[in-house]
């Protein structure tokens, strides 16, 4: 049975971990906070990052996303490469842009091997909060969510985009996911759990 892989991406504070938190608990298992986790263990990210940080989140987010398992993450490689392409736009990779090379050549490679995922786009619809650890420069944000959109018109012909309140966004989620499932599987039926997700 095909596994139902999820990918939110957008740029930081535009809400796809708040969004992901409303499918805990359902068939999907939540992949969340990974560079969070990441920069707790040292390494650098936002503006920070460099050719080190990057192979490392880049490497995580591989590896958890290429699992043979039903899942939904809030990020995905697009997301990670358009802070790859940044840095390296800022000079603070300089390789020659052998990374952003490596990593898009990557993206296609996962894309190939699962052509079936359910990439959901998130727009900047509000302003971020300050969480401490999001940079809050808006330019910044602009600017990564650019080049996420710029990854996804190339690579990906068929991701959707999302627009609204969480539960607005849920819904959009849930009805992409539906498209995607086989029917008589009455186990990855997302809208039989809509109700349940929506009142969490």
């Amino acid at each position: 049975m095909e596994k139902v892989k999820a990918i939110l991406t957008g740029a930081q504070g535009v809400g796809k971990t708040t969004v992901l938190n409303y499918f805990k608990g359902t068939f999907l298992t939540p992949i969340t906070e990974v560079a969070r986790n990441l920069n707790k263990q040292g390494v650098k990210i936002n503006e920070d990052g460099d050719k080190s940080s990057q192979d490392i989140i880049f490497n995580t987010y591989w590896d958890k996303l290429n699992q043979d398992i039903d899942y939904i993450s809030d990020r995905g490689l697009t997301d990670v490469i358009a802070y790859t392409s940044y840095l390296d736009d800022m000079g603070k990779i300089n390789d020659n842009h052998e990374t952003l090379i490596n990593q898009l050549n990557k993206l296609e490679l996962f894309i190939k091997n699962n052509p079936n995922a359910i990439v959901v786009y998130f727009p900047i619809e509000f302003e971020m909060e300050n969480d401490g650890v999001r940079s809050t420069n808006e330019s910044f944000r602009t600017s990564i969510d650019n080049r996420i959109k710029e990854l996804l018109n190339y690579f990906y012909s068929n991701y959707i985009t999302v627009h609204g309140t969480p539960e607005e966004r849920i819904k959009q989620i849930i009805d992409a996911i539906d498209d995607k499932i086989i029917e008589g599987e009455p186990r990855l039926k997302m809208s039989n759990l809509k109700e349940h997700i929506l009142k969490l």
